[in-house]
């Protein structure tokens, strides 16, 4: 049960990061009035770094509770 549980938390992890990630790429078309190709391919490190700092506070409490 407690790995199916921690594989559970980590596919929930990985559906917030990637769901900041596409809010990452949107915002980043809107500021740069760029379409979604081009803007996959730029240099977005700034943004990209954001989100590796915060990834995992983009996690519910819940499941933060039981990683900390």
């Amino acid at each position: 049960k407690d790995v199916i549980k921690a594989n559970q938390e980590e596919i929930l992890y990985w559906y917030f990061y990637v769901k900041k990630f596409k809010g990452i790429v949107k915002n980043f078309m809107a500021n740069s009035n760029i379409k979604e190709k081009k803007a996959k391919g730029q240099d977005i490190s700034n943004s990209l770094n954001d989100l590796f700092k915060t990834g995992v506070s983009a996690l519910p409490k819940k499941i933060l509770s039981k990683i900390q």
